[in-house]
Parts: C-alpha cells; sequence; structure tokens
C-alpha cells in the first residue's frame, strides 16, 4: 500500500486502511472494524476521523475553525477528548462565527436582564420580587406575540435579539433616563447586531471583514458607555 505523504492527502480514511469505501446506499453506516470511540488523554491526535473531502468550502473552514477551538481551548480541561475530524487539504482559512456569536450572546443576555425585565416591571410583573423569574399564573404577552412570563426548562424564556428590538423600539420613549436617551443609536446598532450575527448562525461562513465589523459594532456599545448604563438600570430592577 502506497503511504506516501501526497498519496494519503487524496484518499480517505477507508481507503488508506485497504478497505472499500462506503457507498450512497448506505449514508448512515460506518466502515466496519472503524468504531466512532473516544480516546484517552487530553489532547485529540490519537487517531483521525477523516471526512470526504467534497464537503463544501464552508463546512470545511467551518470544520478548520472547530478543530482549532477543540484543540487550543477545549481539550486541555477535557477529561476525556475524543478524535479529531478532518479533511484532506493543503490550506485551512478560518471561520470567524464563532467569535460573533460569543459576543452577541453577551449582549442578548444582558439585555435580557436590563431592557426585557424593566418591560416586564413596566407591564406590570413587580420588581424586584420577579427579576429574572416567571410569575406564576400571570399571562404577558406584549405586540405582535411576544411573551414577557413564557417558561423553558421550568425557568424565565429568554429574549431573541429579534424580540429585543422590537421592545427597543416600542418603549424607546418610555425608557428613564439615561437609557432614553440614547434608545434610538442603540437600536439602530442593534438592527447591524442582529444581521451580522444572523448571518454567523446560518449557513454563511463569516471572514475577517464580517467579524471585525461586528466587533466594532460590540465595542461602541460599551465605549460609549451605553453597558453600563444598562448594568446601572440591571441593579436597580433586582434592587441592587
Amino acid at each position: 500500500m502506497d503511504t506516501s505523504f501526497s498519496d494519503l492527502l487524496h484518499k480517505t480514511y477507508a481507503e488508506v486502511q485497504g478497505e472499500k469505501p462506503l457507498g450512497f446506499s448506505s449514508p448512515f453506516g460506518h466502515a466496519e472494524g472503524i468504531p466512532l470511540r473516544l480516546l484517552s488523554g487530553n489532547v485529540p491526535g490519537g487517531g483521525t476521523i477523516w471526512v470526504d473531502k467534497r464537503i463544501d468550502n464552508r463546512s470545511k473552514v467551518i470544520l478548520d475553525t472547530f478543530n482549532d477551538v477543540l484543540r487550543k481551548t477545549f481539550a486541555p480541561v477535557m477529561e476525556t477528548s475524543v478524535r479529531r475530524i478532518d479533511y484532506a487539504k493543503s490550506f485551512a482559512e478560518r471561520d470567524y462565527s464563532l467569535l460573533v456569536s460569543s459576543l452577541a450572546r453577551i449582549l442578548e443576555i444582558e439585555l435580557n436582564l436590563s431592557v426585557v425585565q424593566w418591560v416586564r416591571g413596566c407591564e406590570g410583573i413587580e420588581m424586584p420580587q420577579y427579576y429574572g423569574r416567571v410569575k406564576p399564573g400571570c399571562a404577558l404577552t406584549v405586540p405582535p406575540a411576544i411573551n414577557l412570563n413564557g417558561v423553558r426548562d421550568g425557568k424565565l424564556e429568554a429574549q431573541t435579539l429579534g424580540s429585543i428590538q422590537i421592545l427597543l423600539a416600542a418603549y424607546k420613549e418610555r425608557f428613564p433616563e439615561p437609557l432614553r436617551d440614547f434608545a434610538p443609536e442603540l437600536l439602530a446598532v442593534w438592527r447591524k447586531l442582529r444581521k451580522e450575527r444572523n448571518n454567523a448562525s446560518h449557513a454563511s461562513v463569516n471572514g475577517e471583514e464580517e467579524f471585525v465589523e461586528f466587533y466594532c459594532h460590540f465595542c461602541l456599545i460599551v465605549e460609549k458607555g451605553w453597558l453600563s448604563a444598562l448594568m446601572d438600570l440591571k441593579e436597580q430592577l433586582r434592587g441592587g
């Protein structure tokens, strides 16, 4: 069996092992004798699961990024490591969606704990008694159909970026100062952030340019003092 490096790059895992590759008729099968198993050790590398190199370029970029993050961030602290999932390649790009999604989640969390809680209080939910908590027996829905007292997994259901955008637009003139003063600007930035985050969360691959654009908008919220103002509001609502 020819196992030179250049030859290996153009063979599937099954071909390298001298086995017949799976056909399309069995898309969910696996090569006999090659079980998907966990390996000991803290660093992936005790074997590789080879993905067919015909996967879409977007999938390749996402997989390259997955391997980077797994190896550098998660593997060192995992009790059990898994085999690397890779494909034959000569150059690896990177998907910045992970970075975009991480910053977006921070904003989503903090606005759920400030703006959303303020709207709940404005609509009759007692604060701080039910700050971040479901009020039993209370139905509270605001237009178009945002449930502000919904339950998910036994906890208060969080609002999405889209719902938060609607709430910012609907209540921007009723917010307490200083939030009322910068609410229109925050709303304009939020619309851009939401669009960029949605692109990162779906089929498209985010490059460096898209990430930097999102990053700049995130930094704007911090540097203008808007995030600190939201933290003040959060403290007031929960009785801090």
